[in-house]
């Protein structure tokens, strides 16, 4: 049986045609459901994009990123924003197949095997309490290396740097507290906690007293055993266990006045350089950007040393979808950068704070951008390598 118009318009067929028809229908359902499912399914991989900005000389959330108090602090104009990499996957959460797909897609985003990135044991909360020790590092070596800059003596004192996770310290200290004795015994170096912690029994109590801010904190934890490293870094089987807090010790410097970071959402030690160019334009005079959205990324030590950091093409694409004039890249990142077009941003290859300096003050002179030039360069600084707004970036030679 049919049903139809007799003027031969399309007619649907009823009986086997009308079963075939729901049938095909159900297979197209059925397979769509199943591309739906695949597509959200999890994958062993790794997205890294372009991330946020943070103007380091800017508000977060209403509040100056940098805060210095108890000296004189002067105006600043414009932008020098650290950059970050937005990740997907990994031990902090996973990756999907179309988001991979997608990513794949994109000539600005790129998806790794999560096995190059982090070991197989690794888990979030050991990643997490990684990045936020490698940050609150990166601040303290911030303000060494700006204060060493700008000549401002400030006293050496012993911090946490790290922390094992799930180790004695984890939690009782936090990285940053100063440490100012164990066992009230005065720590000025990093040796001295150690003395003073291996002076102990394995599974004896020592008691640590830090300042963290404004307070003096004492904790009393246990120690526990590690095998003691080699000068590479490697284990040494051979030797006795030791009597350890489960706390990486180092040194930074304490400011004659204070120096207060608002940001803690992000993790890792390559905001290094633009804290640093940040507290340095708050304590001289004149703007160093001349009013220009600058920003860049590397790690800082506090001698001023500049040094490589991850990411960095995704970095790049970050400032430069976001407007930015002038982009300050770690020397040993300059291969990396040369994958990426910059667009009409030029990128300026820095191995140092003083070559970072020059570099801002360089390009305003080039271009006549800005205005009110800074007094913080440093007048014995070398020129730093770069090119033109737009142009491919030349990579110095290696040094031997």
């Amino acid at each position: 049986m049919t049903v139809g118009s007799p003027h031969g318009a399309p007619r649907l067929t009823g009986g086997g045609s009308l079963r075939r028809h729901r049938r095909a229908l159900g297979w197209t359902a059925a397979g769509l459901a199943a591309a739906v499912l695949l597509f959200a399914l999890p994958v062993p991989y790794v997205r890294l994009a372009p991330g946020p900005m943070f103007n380091t000389i800017g508000d977060l959330d209403g509040t100056p990123l940098i805060t210095i108090s108890g000296t004189e602090v002067y105006p600043v104009t414009g932008e020098l924003n650290m950059t970050t990499v937005s990740e997907s996957g990994g031990p902090t959460g996973y990756l999907i197949v179309g988001d991979a797909l997608l990513g794949w897609l994109n000539p600005d985003t790129a998806v790794v095997p999560r096995s190059q990135m982090y070991p197989a044991d690794l888990t979030a909360q050991q990643v997490r309490a990684r990045n936020r020790a490698a940050f609150s590092g990166s601040q303290s070596d911030a303000i060494a290396a700006a204060l060493g800059y700008l000549t401002i003596d400030a006293r050496p004192t012993v911090i946490v740097r790290s922390l094992q996770v799930g180790g004695p310290a984890d939690g009782p200290l936090e990285p940053g507290d100063r440490v100012l004795a164990v066992d009230d015994r005065p720590t000025t170096t990093p040796a001295d906690v150690v003395a003073a912690v291996r002076d102990r029994a394995i599974g004896d109590s020592v008691t640590v007293r830090v300042q963290r801010g404004d307070e003096t904190i004492e904790e009393v934890l246990t120690t526990i055993a590690a095998t003691p490293t080699r000068a590479d870094g490697t284990v040494d089987p051979q030797a006795r266990p030791v009597p350890i807090i489960g706390a990486a010790i180092g040194v930074a410097v304490d400011p004659p006045f204070d120096i207060d970071f608002e940001i803690d959402r992000v993790g890792g030690p390559s905001a290094g350089l633009m804290f640093t160019l940040g507290i340095v334009d708050k304590l001289t005079p004149g703007s160093l950007t001349g009013g220009l959205r600058i920003a860049g990324t590397g790690t800082i030590s506090p001698d001023g040393s500049v040094g490589p950091v991850g990411g960095v093409r995704h970095k790049i694409a970050a400032a430069r979808d976001r407007g930015a004039a002038l982009f300050l890249v770690p020397r040993d990142n300059c291969e990396d950068a040369t994958t990426v077009s910059p667009g009409a941003m030029r990128l300026i290859v820095v191995d140092s704070l003083a070559a970072a300096v020059a570099a801002i003050e360089e390009y305003r002179a080039d271009t006549g951008s800005g205005s009110d030039p800074g007094s913080a360069t440093d007048p014995h600084s070398g020129p730093a390598s770069g090119g033109s707004p737009g142009t491919p970036l030349r990579c110095p030679p290696a040094s031997a």
